[in-house]
């Protein structure tokens, strides 16, 4: 399985900016580096996926080594949005209404991503 997985909020604490080189090393690691981790050694592969600028890709590495993420890929400057929908994960017409989209995007909104978001270490 190909699973993609965010740096900012949700493996480390965030930058601020997305060309802040200078904060990368004092992003704290968040506990779901675990769970990747196993992701990895189950044989999956794991690509990280950053709006951080290319910039920031060494100081990014090192913080990845520093914290054992273990990963295959990495790619920057992904696309903004609030909720991703995709049809090659689990299809969204199979299930998704309106109402629970909605639902879901305010509990997100909710979420103190200063703190880890729901992922709190």
């Amino acid at each position: 399985m190909i699973i993609y997985v965010d740096i900012d909020n949700t493996i480390s604490s965030p930058i601020g900016k997305s060309d802040a080189v200078g904060k990368i090393k004092k992003c704290k690691p968040y506990t779901l580096i675990k769970e990747i981790n196993k992701l990895y050694d189950n044989g999956n592969t794991i690509v990280l996926y950053t709006n951080r600028k290319r910039i920031c890709k060494d100081e990014t590495v090192k913080w990845l080594k520093k914290h054992k993420v273990k990963y295959h890929k990495i790619r920057f400057n992904k696309p903004k949005y609030d909720l991703f929908l995709e049809n090659k994960s689990y299809p969204p017409y199979n299930f998704l209404t309106a109402k629970m989209i909605e639902e879901y995007a305010e509990k997100v909104s909710a979420w103190d991503f200063n703190k880890g978001g729901p992922f709190n270490v």
